[in-house]
């Protein structure tokens, strides 16, 4: 996209129409290239439509386990010490 050389300079009536025309024009074209080219998902209603990739095989077992733990521990009052808060803290810290 060639820019006219009467943007340039700021002598011509319609200058401000002009600059703001060519602007949007430039947006669209960033716009289609990024949409035509990277990657995206579009919004989901909810955080269960969307897939991450790699989350059955690496964390999910993990996950509910941590998550069993947690609601031992709030069921137990939320103790800061003893077996439930350790097996709370370790399901948690563990890594991937």
């Amino acid at each position: 996209m060639d820019i006219p050389a009467n943007l340039l300079h700021e002598k011509d009536i319609n200058y401000t129409a002009q600059v703001n025309k060519r602007y949007s024009e430039i947006i669209i074209c960033i716009t289609s290239a990024c949409k035509a080219t990277i990657p995206y998902t579009a919004r989901r209603t909810s955080f269960s439509d969307l897939r991450v990739p790699g989350w059955n095989d690496i964390v999910e077992d993990k996950h509910h386990a941590a998550r069993a733990a947690f609601l031992d521990w709030v069921a137990a009052g939320r103790p800061r010490h003893g077996p439930v808060f350790m097996l709370m803290s370790r399901t948690r810290a563990e890594d991937i």
